[in-house]
This record gives structure tokens, sequence and C-alpha cells, in this order.
């Protein structure tokens, strides 16, 4: 292990000096991004996005080759190393901070936390010679057993099955013209296309695929669940058909006097109905186990046969949920829970419960015992959202030596296993900021970044045509989310842009919105924040080799999306949109629907101008050419924006005066000039007082708050000041509450937020503001609060659930990305999804027709369970959707800083 102090010597070689050296490893890759910089006086946009080549897919002799092969958790990796190295280091970091360097082997085996897809890092070098550039493998872990019996307790046992596997459907070319003997050809009608047709295919009585939209020669096999042997299955398992017997090793039969079951939904149907994928069944016995004695569970029909021997110091059990990243040793708070819904099982009571243990788990010795405690809520958050049966906390914060461990209750048995390391925080981080980087609009994927590899998308070259709208996305903001497609191609001029490339795509569709500019400024708050870690930090994306920090190249990437969408007079678009969702079957570089970009708006103008201002600031040390081009640019853009007539209607005028003050205060910061003072001292809240509604994920007084605190202390107004810095501490009190009155301890970033759509309990943990006082004040309170809403994220809940992929040994398997789901892509780490949707928040119908037409056969309807229980696996926007400003950037952000406060020196 690499402790922080060495990591400048093995991380990324910024100086001009050694980008020579680097290229020798790397032949036709260039790093640079901002090809044009601003020369002149006058606001020309630029095209640094377009010019951007493709990685390149062929690997160089020079590096060599990897290979890896996974059998659970283990992974065999064989190297082929280049000649003339000496040492090579290769693991699952991308930053190779927390690898060692290691003499030349010709197979190296890794131990992985973590289940999912995973990318292997590996680079070599020789004595004095700085590292080469970076060879990448891919492997793909399932530690966990899919069938397996664990304990309730000594007489309740569950039965977890997964006995169909999901497939996701893949594009493939298809001859109508010449169809395979036997296929049968039909046609279908998309709810898209609006009457139009497709072209599907039958094979042997079983619906095969659809004809795509992007290429009449190209279909869509349609998702399937199939069974051990590859075989179609026409439905899923019925567990009301099931029934169980309960033997000894002797056959003596024990009585099961209850059974409870309950089936959860994953993946799609081709008829785009969720698939229930895996079955638990809790069977209550009139006597109970005995630890040693082998048992055997079995359905009557012995289609299901399991056998298993309670060892309730070793054994699993989903009762006992924690954070499956693990903790860094000096985090203040530790905590894992004992719970979940379990209300309909009799005598079950955790009450009684007088100890627990959290086992080293190398000699399986008690490293630190503690008692459960009640949380003492009913209701989560005062939205009377039942949660079912009581939940207890296991807090083991007072364990600080680094090692591997589990957490056991005598005659229930252990949680997931888990390690305090102080580099734990660093791979969620790490996963989430190269997660943007795989979701980059304009150009294509592979080696030497990554294993993934994509055709460009959204790139003039390949034919792709953007138009510019009269329709504003200000404008788009007051209608319903489906309706801005016909009113921005109803208003499309026939006017072609220049630049379209650049950007991120989101969940389920490829828009590239203004509101992403918020990821850009996360991940400039943690440069801010912590520069001494994340200067020197590599993330081994194209940019790598330049003098810019790692951290804030994909900030920079959208960034300069939407200035070289600026117009000349200084005025930006909200965006570029399509004229519909994705057409069935299409993946993003496949897709031809029209694009078109917004009419720029006063809005987008003073967003981006804020954060032009913002990354103008920090650039100063990093690249002072650069940094010059966006200060001009916020400059023109905000200038344009003060001379802009008010808004139409109040909610658009709000949302301008808001986004004018956060640009406001980062001009300050920036120029130091009282004009944009003087806006702030008059128009802001804190000017005359401070509030507990600082809410962060609006991104209104929480930013312009914050970014007012970087001004130079001498020229700031000290009453605003003041406000500010009690708002956040005011803010954080209550939120601090939240997650002390929530049976999980998670939070919302106020108590008004409806729990609907990413703003409750899911992937990304509603801390801002926590994390943010904590910052200001010092005060552990803070952030052991924040603690408390990660671990709720990564496992430490009652389905045992880490909400961001490739993170924690049970992570979200089927996030709504198309290019998944259509394209074959693998399901990449660091994607936090929107997780937990109230179904029927409203108190009326709510999303009742999610329960009837799309959650059909899973028993109970989710709409019968708990909050924290109706979460489904899916590939459907209540669950699985995330965006890149409300996902990533806030994750980012937490999750980084945590990162930072256990490494900085």
């Amino acid at each position: 292990m690499i402790s922080f102090q060495d990591w400048r010597n093995v991380s990324k070689h910024k100086t001009k000096a050694l980008l020579a050296v680097a290229c020798i490893f790397v032949v036709g890759v260039s790093g640079a991004v901002y090809i044009q910089y601003f020369q002149d006086d006058t606001y020309k946009p630029t095209y640094g996005a377009e010019q951007t080549p493709a990685p390149a897919l062929a690997a160089d002799p020079l590096h060599g080759t990897i290979t890896a092969q996974a059998t659970g958790a283990s992974i065999s990796v064989d190297v082929e190393a280049p000649a003339g190295v000496d040492e090579m280091q290769i693991g699952f970091d991308p930053t190779f901070s927390t690898v060692s360097w290691q003499p030349i082997a010709e197979q190296v085996l890794l131990q992985s936390a973590h289940d999912g897809y995973q990318t292997i890092y590996a680079r070599f070098r020789a004595a004095a010679e700085p590292p080469s550039t970076v060879l990448v493998t891919d492997v793909v872990i399932e530690s966990q057993p899919t069938n397996w019996v664990a304990a309730f307790s000594d007489s309740t046992l569950i039965v977890h099955l997964e006995p169909e596997k999901f497939i996701w459907g893949q594009q493939e070319s298809y001859d109508f013209s010449n169809p395979p003997e036997g296929d049968k050809i039909g046609t279908a009608s998309p709810e898209k296309l609006q009457g139009d047709t497709l072209k599907t295919v039958t094979k042997d009585g079983t619906a095969y695929a659809m004809q795509t939209t992007g290429n009449a020669a190209t279909v869509k096999t349609y998702d399937r669940l199939v069974d051990d042997s590859g075989n179609t299955l026409e439905k899923n398992l019925d567990l009301s058909e099931l029934s169980w017997t309960l033997t000894n090793e002797d056959t003596t039969p024990l009585t099961i006097v209850s059974t409870i079951r309950r089936s959860v939904g994953s993946g799609k149907s081709a008829e785009g109905n969720i698939n229930a994928l895996s079955y638990d069944a809790v069977l209550q016995l009139d006597e109970p186990l005995q630890e040693g004695e082998t048992y055997i569970l079995a359905t009557t029909d012995q289609r299901f046969s399991l056998s298993f021997s309670p060892d309730f110091t070793s054994s699993y059990t989903p009762v006992i949920q924690t954070n499956q990243a693990g903790y860094a040793p000096n985090d203040p708070l530790k905590v894992a829970y004992l719970g979940g819904w379990f209300e309909d099982i009799n005598g079950l009571d955790y009450s009684t419960i007088q100890e627990f243990q959290v086992l080293e788990t190398k000699n399986n010795t008690v490293a630190i015992t503690g008692s459960p405690t009640l949380r003492n809520t009913q209701y989560e958050i005062d939205k009377n959202v039942p949660l079912g049966a009581p939940v207890y906390e296991l807090n083991f914060s007072d364990l600080t030596t680094p090692g591997a461990y589990k957490i056991c209750i005598d005659r229930l048995g252990c949680s997931y296993e888990f390690t305090l390391d102080a580099s734990n925080w660093l791979h969620p981080t790490s996963s989430i900021a190269r997660a943007a980087y795989l979701q980059r609009s304009g150009i294509a994927l592979g080696p030497p970044y990554t294993s993934i590899q994509r055709p460009r998308p959204r790139h003039k070259d390949d034919g792709a045509v953007a138009y510019q709208s009269t329709y504003s996305h200000l404008e788009g903001k007051e209608v319903p989310p489906g309706d801005v497609f016909g009113k921005l191609v109803a208003s499309a001029t026939q006017t072609e842009l220049a630049a379209i490339s650049g950007g991120h795509h989101d969940a389920g569709d490829w828009d590239r919105r203004i509101d992403h500019l918020y990821y850009s400024r996360d991940a400039a708050d943690l440069l801010y924040s912590y520069p001494e870690m994340y200067e020197n930090l590599s993330l081994n994306v194209p940019e790598s080799t330049n003098a810019i920090p790692d951290i804030i190249d994909d900030g920079i990437w959208t960034l300069d999306f939407y200035r070289n969408l600026q117009r000349s007079d200084g005025a930006v678009s909200g965006g570029i949109e399509a004229s519909e969702h994705p057409m069935p079957g299409d993946s993003s570089w496949t897709d031809k629907l029209a694009l078109y970009a917004f009419e720029p708006d006063p809005h987008a103008s003073y967003l981006y101008a804020g954060v032009a201002a913002e990354y103008a600031k920090l650039l100063q040390k990093y690249d002072p050419d650069l940094a010059t081009l966006y200060e001009k640019s916020a400059l023109a853009a905000i200038n344009w924006a003060e001379k802009q007539p008010l808004a139409a209607s109040e909610k658009q005028r709000k949302l301008v005066a808001e986004q004018r003050l956060v640009a406001a205060a980062a001009l300050f910061v920036l120029t130091e000039d009282e004009q944009w003072h003087q806006v702030v001292k008059t128009e802001s809240i804190f000017a005359q007082e401070s509030t507990n509604r600082i809410a962060c994920h609006a991104r209104a007084l929480c930013d312009t708050g914050w970014i007012y605190l970087r001004a130079d202390a001498a020229k700031q107004d000290p009453t605003i000041k003041a406000n500010i810095v009690e708002s956040f501490l005011r803010s954080a009190d209550d939120l601090e509450t939240i997650t002390q009155t929530t049976q999980y301890g998670w939070a919302t970033e106020h108590r008004d937020v409806p729990l609907i759509w990413g703003l409750g309990a899911g992937g990304t943990p509603k801390s801002v503001a926590l994390l943010k006082a904590y910052q200001l004040s010092g005060n552990t309170n803070y952030l052991e609060a924040v603690l408390r809403t990660v671990s709720n994220t990564l496992g430490a809940n009652p389905i045992h659930t880490s909400f961001i992929t490739g993170v924690g040994k049970n992570p979200v398997r089927h996030p709504l990305v198309v290019d998944n789901a259509n394209g074959g892509l693998p399901v990449w780490p660091g994607t936090p999804i929107f997780g937990h949707h109230w179904l029927n928040h409203d108190g009326n119908d709510g999303d009742t027709w999610v329960y009837k037409y799309v959650l059909q056969g899973l028993e109970p309807s989710p709409e019968n369970l708990p909050y924290l229980w109706q979460w489904q696996d899916a590939s459907i926007p209540f669950f699985t959707e995330y965006t890149l400003h409300q996902s990533h950037a806030p994750s980012l952000l937490i999750l980084g800083s945590l990162a930072a406060e256990n490494y900085v020196e």
C-alpha cells in the first residue's frame, strides 16, 4: 500500500517536460482538448470537442498485454510485460495511488471487494523512467451465490432463489430480404413511432427481435429470461406453486408452520414489463435449528434442493446490513443495522438481542463488541411513510484498526464482509469520475483509457446535424417534459450549428442540458477544497498528460460544450435535445433522430457565466490562457443576460433571479468588481437574514452562499458572510436531526422535498449541506450525519443493496442506460441511480399505472410494501434512472470529500 505522501511519485505526470516521454508509449493519442484558445478581443466559440481524436483502439506493441479471469471475488491476471521494464503496478485503482510497484510477474492474483463489471489497470516502468501509459482489461465479478438459505432467527429461514437469468438484448445485423429458414417476419407499431411500423423477427415460435430505427438492416434482440441451459422461459417462476420440505441429515422432517413469499423484479420483457428474477420465501419452523447440523431444504417437486449447515459465526444473514464499500479507520461513525420489513412474521423479535460482535475475518477473532440500540422512529421524515418492523443500530465506531471484518449476532449469522482502509472512499469516488468520462458525447471510447469500446455518437462527421430552434430551455421548464420535444421541433429553423459535439449523456437518452454544468461546479468544488489530493490524482483520461487536474477534466468537457454554443453576443443556449426520446432498439451511435439547439435565454446564460467564472478563477493556477478565455466568456454571457427583458412568468423570473445571484457571486470572486458584489448585497436574502432552507439540491441559495465564501475575506460583507455561515449550520442542524430520526439514517436536503425521482433515499447521499457545514465548522456531528447517509446509499438499508453500480457486494445491476440495454455495453462502475421512488406519493392514484402495467407478476405488489422496499432493480425511470447533475455531481462531491478527509496530509 502506498501512503499519500508517496502519491506524487507514482501518480500523474502533468509537467510539459514529461509529455514527450508519455507520447513514446501512446502513438497517435492526443490529450489536447482545448485546441483553439481565445486569442483576441472578439469573442469566438472554439471547437475543441469537435477536434478531439478517437482513442487508439489498437494496442501499442510497447504496451504488452493483460487478461483476467474471475472465480468469485478472486481474479487471476495474466501479464505479458513489454521489453525493458523492471516493475509493474496492477489493480482496480485507475489512480494507482493505492497500488504498490512490484517486480514483473507473469501472473498476478487480485481480490475484489466489489461485484459487477470492473476494470483492471496496469502500467510498467524501467528504473529511473516515468511509468508507461495504462493497459486496461475487464472482468465481471459475481462473488455471491444465486441460491442460498439464511436465518432470520434460529427458527425462521429465508431461502433466496435466482433460477432465471436475464440476458440483455443486443444489436445485430439482419437481412430482411433473405431471412434464415424458419424465421417469421412481422410488424409492430411501437408507441413512439405514432403509427409507423418496424419489422419483427420470430424464431422457433418465440419473439426474437425488432428492427431498429437507426438502420433498416439492424435489429435489437429482445431481453430474455433463460434457464441454466440458455432456453428462453415463457413465464416467471410462481412462488405460490412451490411447497417446501425441511429435513435434517437423518431425514427427520421439521415442520414448516408458515411461508411468506416475496419476488423482486429486474430487467424488462419483450412486452416492456418487469420480470421477476429473484424470489424470497420466509419459512417459520416449529422448533429451533441446531448449529452444525446439516439440513436439506427442498421443494416437494424436487426442482430446488439446497443443503446447509447453520453456522451463526460465519453464515450470511440479510437482516444485518452494512456499508458494503467499507469505512476509513478514522471515520468518526461506523454503523450497521439489524432489521427489515418482516411485520408478517409472527414472533420475530430482535429486542432481546443483547450483543453483536465485529469479527476480524482472517482469523475469525472478535475485534469489538457492542449492544444493538433501537432506532427511535416509526415513520420517515414526518412524511407518514411506514417502514414496517423496528430497526436496531449496530454502532462500531470505536473500531479503528485496518482490516477485513463482518458483523455477527449469535443465532442469526453475519453481514457481508467489509474492510476498514484509508483508501476505501477513493474507489467509489474514482468510479463516479470515470463514469462521467464514459458518458462523454462526441468521442469514441476504447483503450488505453477504458476497456469499453463504443463508436463516437453525435458527431457531425458521422452525419449528425443540429438545427437552431427559437424555443428556449427556460420555456421548457414550465411544461411537462414530454411536451418539450414538440415545442422544440415546431420552433425549429433551418440554421445548422457548427458545434454539436461534446457534453455528457444522461440515463434514458442523450440530450445535453445546461443543468449538467452542476457537475462541473461540484468537480471544481473538490479541487477548491482539497487541492492537496486532487491536483495530482490521475484518472487515466485523455487529458491526463496536461497541466490541469484530472478531477475537473470532465467539468471542462461539458463547460466547453456550452462555450462552443455561445453566440458572438455572449448568449448561451440551454443545450441540444433530440426530437423525441430514443427510438426502440437504438443506441447513442445508431440513433438518427434530428437534433435541435435551444434558443439562448438568461437562465442558461447566467448559469454558464457562474460556472465559467469559477473555472476562470481555478484555472489561473494551472492554465492561465484557458482561465483568461473563460473569464472573457463568462463576462460576455452575464453582460448579455443583464440586458434581457424580464421573463414571461413568475416561475421563469424566479429561476433567472436565482442563477443571476450565483453568477454575480462567482464574478465577484473572480474579478472583485463591486458591480457584482452589489447584486449580492441588494438581492440576496443573506444581506438581511439567515435561513434554514439552504436546500443544496435546488442549486440556488446553497451555491450562491458557498461561492461567495471564496471571495477575499477583506472584501466580503461581514453581515452577508455571517448569515451564509449561519444558514449552512441551521440547515445542517435540521438535516442531522433527520438522519437521527430515520430508521436507516438517510436524509433529504430539506424536509419538504418529495420522496420521488432521485430526491429520497438512493444512489446519491442527500448530504451536501451537511458536508459544507462540517467544512465550515469542523463539527464532527455533521460529518457523522454525512457518513450515515452514505452508508445507506452503499448497502446499509433493508434490501442490502448498493445503489451505485460496481460498488459493493450487491450493487444495482440494471441501470437505465440505453447503451447498456440496446448497444451491448457493459454496466460500468460508478453510476449512482435514483433509487427509491414513493409510487403513491400523492396520496391518490400516484403512479398506480406502474403497478398495473409494469410491475406485473411480483408478489406482493410493491404498492403494498413500505417505501424502502418498493425499489426494483429494473431499467425503468422511477428506480434506476440518473442524471449527470442530480446523481453524479453531488455523489462525486460527497464521496470525494470523504476520500480527501482521509488522504490529505
